[in-house]
């Protein structure tokens, strides 16, 4: 099922790029439309684990003529966001308790008078019929907030999850780690289950407490420790960066020196695989029909050059880090063949493109190396914030470098 087809078929295409997060319940109607034969559907979302065998399910609802299995959502209607969203649809005595259905069970006939409801809703909607707080904006229920308030508006027959085994691992967070499942077989269900990337992801997205990354021993470090570094620390970089907590920076560093010692440095240039801009093509470049910008930041070092401008005054190359840095070191690794045009070169940063300030100049009647020997380094005696830094040459001339690196 496609979001177009969601507007087709006669739902609220809402909010947009995000319809099936938002509304699951869709795809049960369109399975339902196609598959009218089925008495009852299952439904079970790629990151929820099942322990029990569905048949019980499904024979209860047949012998108990019940409507749906599912989970009452445990936080109270008060605390939860979308019940506020669900209740302008519906009056005053029907009870708004959500619904996971993340893992659940619906008779046809259920899904059949869902579908019915929320047509009536999506008409109501774009009639503008449901007050709002601001001029054209929507008021939509969320599904699981839908499905609960369809219940109790139905007296639809229902019966929890718990009738079949443990819950007590199911719920819309915390998540639980994949690795984790051995220990959780004898919980009927366990939702969210996430691979380690998908873990950490989530952690920063529900603002969980990150500091416990550092603390020896705790939960989240000792998680954080079966992940794989290379995924994990370039994250949580990028969120403490966000934040501006140069401190959490410094003890990520520590934390991924621990694990993989020298090896962690590469984890630290910001640089690498970042946009970049240069003043003008050469003749001698690859091609002058493929950009070669972000060449000389592509984290592979081989004595050649990465971007190559033509002969002109003051050539210059500036990558985007997409985002502001703590920066500690520069490393610029010089074509091997030649590299005196770099004799004089510049540097210069900004975080605003229009507002820049001189980091760097070398003068020098010897050349600095790249590839064949020690790169250029540039260490500021204090760190400096920037997103753009400018390399030139304040002289006409071609400029052309191997790589760059800007470690945080």
């Amino acid at each position: 099922m496609t979001e177009q087809m969601s507007e087709t078929e006669g739902y609220l295409r809402y909010p947009a790029e995000n319809v099936f997060w938002y509304n699951t319940d869709y795809q049960l109607y369109h399975f339902v439309d196609r598959h009218p034969e089925y008495e009852y559907i299952f439904i079970c979302e790629y990151d929820c684990t099942v322990n029990i065998d569905i048949s019980t399910i499904v024979e209860a609802m047949a012998e108990k003529g019940l409507s749906f299995v599912g989970e009452r959502i445990r936080t109270p209607p008060s605390d939860w966001y979308w019940a506020a969203l669900v209740r302008p649809y519906y009056s005053g005595d029907v009870e708004i308790a959500g619904r996971l259905v993340c893992c659940a069970a619906f008779s046809r006939g259920f899904a059949r008078q869902l579908q019915a409801a929320r047509r009536d809703h999506t008409r109501r909607a774009l009639a503008q019929e449901i007050p709002t707080m601001e001029p054209n904006a929507i008021v939509w229920p969320n599904n699981e907030a839908f499905v609960g308030a369809e219940i109790a508006r139905t007296s639809a027959a229902e019966l929890p999850l718990s009738a079949f085994g443990d819950t007590s691992h199911y719920d819309w967070a915390p998540p639980h780690l994949e690795i984790e499942l051995p220990n959780l077989s004898d919980c009927a269900v366990v939702h969210p289950v996430l691979d380690g990337p998908r873990y950490m992801r989530s952690l920063v997205n529900l603002k969980g407490d990150l500091e416990d990354l550092f603390r020896k021993g705790s939960h989240l470090r000792h998680r954080m420790d079966q992940c794989d570094p290379a995924y994990v620390v370039p994250m949580f970089l990028q969120h403490f960066a966000d934040a501006k907590n140069w401190a959490a920076v410094e003890q990520l560093r520590t934390y991924a020196s621990e694990r993989i010692g020298e090896l962690a440095r590469v984890l630290f240039n910001v640089a690498r695989g970042k946009p970049a801009t240069q003043s003008s093509t050469s003749r001698w470049s690859r091609s002058p029909y493929l950009a070669e910008d972000a060449v000389a930041v592509n984290g592979q070092v081989t004595g050649q050059f990465g971007f190559h401008t033509d002969l002109e005054a003051d050539p210059w190359w500036c990558v985007d880090l997409e985002g502001i840095y703590l920066i500690r070191e520069i490393c610029i690794y010089n074509r091997t063949d030649p590299p005196c045009r770099s004799r004089s070169l510049a540097m210069s940063y900004s975080t605003d493109l229009m507002h820049w300030t001189t980091l760097y100049c070398h003068e020098s009647d010897s050349d600095f190396s790249g590839a064949d020997g020690l790169p250029l380094a540039i260490r500021p005696s204090n760190p400096v914030e920037l997103r753009f830094l400018r390399v030139h040459l304040p002289q006409k001339e071609f400029f052309h470098l191997d790589e760059v690196e800007i470690y945080v």
